[in-house]
């Protein structure tokens, strides 16, 4: 899994979109507009950086960006024990088994397992988004939407990263989602 210096400038300018998509606009997507251009519901105006936590108080359910080649899967469970159990767990187990587990294997299959389990906890992150944590205290959801903001900027450069077959980036990467996860689970485990 080699990569060219075309395919390393084609991935610093699709993070360089993603993140400038997350900071115009919380991430959300204007209906029928471009990423970034969605105006805060509560001034109608595209929001500063000092006015983020008023407007965005959430991601939006149709919130996680859409770049060229990314893509994302639906996610099936509801509740947020089976979205853990059932979908983030096992993509991550996937992604692991495909980097340390699956070194015989044909690079071109572990690379489309790594980006299809990342289109699986991005589609979770947005029903995570969408399906809000009841027994979260309403002072946290400030941290957790920051965490779920971080778990997807992760999880879509490390799909990136395996669609342009750069297996050293994605192991890079699949770290970073891990520490995503871990993160949260520290700070929002026991609620």
């Amino acid at each position: 899994m080699g990569a060219t210096s075309d395919a390393r400038r084609r991935r610093r300018r699709a993070a360089a979109v993603l993140i400038a998509a997350l900071a115009g606009g919380c991430g959300s997507r204007a209906a029928g507009g471009a990423a970034g251009a969605a105006a805060c519901p509560a001034t109608g105006q595209r929001p500063r950086v000092a006015d983020m936590a008023e407007c965005c108080a959430s991601l939006s359910s149709g919130s996680v960006p859409r770049f060229f080649p990314n893509y994302t899967r639906p996610c099936p469970a509801e509740r947020i024990a089976t979205i853990m159990r059932d979908e983030l767990n096992p993509a991550l187990t996937s992604i692991a088994d495909a980097l340390f587990h699956g070194a015989d294997a044909d690079p071109d299959v572990r690379a489309r397992r790594v980006a299809d389990a990342a289109a699986v906890i991005l589609g979770c992150a947005e029903k995570l988004d969408r399906d809000r944590v009841p027994s979260l205290p309403e002072g946290e959801w400030a941290i957790f939407d920051h965490m779920l903001i971080q778990l997807v900027i992760n999880a879509h450069a490390l799909q990136t990263a395996a669609l342009e077959d750069d297996e050293a980036t994605v192991v890079h990467w699949y770290h970073h989602v891990k520490q995503s996860c871990a993160a949260c689970h520290s700070r929002f485990h026991e609620m």
